[in-house]
Parts: structure tokens; sequence; C-alpha cells
């Protein structure tokens, strides 16, 4: 599996070499391939992350807009099968995390919804 920049040098020299660059269509299912595999890291590496990052699979997902399909799709399940996490850890991250020291949390948060 090649980076995008290694895979990117490598069409370019081969175009070089050759003399025959590709056509349009087979510069796209090359890099739709090449977004397929990194779609599949990414959600790979997202499920084994878990937390914050399952969050940013969610918002990627939802950007069809900004990022190629191979990439919405594969993250799309974070939007539909994530078990919630506990009030009470959600809670404990906010207070570590953000929080400065000696506020309390029902100092910022009039409400929590669960």
């Amino acid at each position: 599996d090649l980076s995008y920049y290694s895979k990117n040098a490598q069409l370019r020299v081969q175009e070089a070499f050759t003399g025959v660059p590709l056509t349009p269509h087979e510069e796209q299912l090359i890099w739709n391939e090449q977004h397929r595999q990194g779609a599949s890291k990414l959600a790979d590496t997202i499920t084994s992350l878990k937390g914050f990052y399952v969050k940013t699979a969610q918002i990627i997902a939802s950007r069809r807009d900004l990022f190629p399909p191979e990439y919405t799709e594969a993250l799309s399940s974070f939007t539909d099968n994530v078990d919630p996490l506990p009030v009470e850890l959600v809670k404990a991250v906010i207070e570590k995390e953000l929080l400065v020291r000696g506020e309390e949390f029902s100092d910022i948060f009039e409400e929590f919804d669960a």
C-alpha cells in the first residue's frame, strides 16, 4: 500500500518512462482504490481509538461535500452504531481535560442532558 504522495510519484514516473499518460478514467479508478484503502485503515484506527475519534468520524461521514465518498461511506457506520458512553465518564473527562483548577462541573454547566 502506497501513501498518496508515493502513489502520485509512481504514476508520474510511470508516465514519464512510458510517455503514455493515464486516461482520466484510469486515473480516477486508481485514486478511488487509494481512497478506499485509506478509508478502511482510518475506520479501523478510529474503531480502536474510540472516544473523540468517533465524533470526528461522524463529522467526516456527514460531510459528503468535503470528503471523497470512500471515506464518508467507510465512516458512516459511526453515525449509527455507536454505543453511548456512561454519563459519569463523560463528566469525568470534561472535568479532567477542560475545567480550570478549582472549577466544578456545576460551575460551568447549569444542565447536562444525558
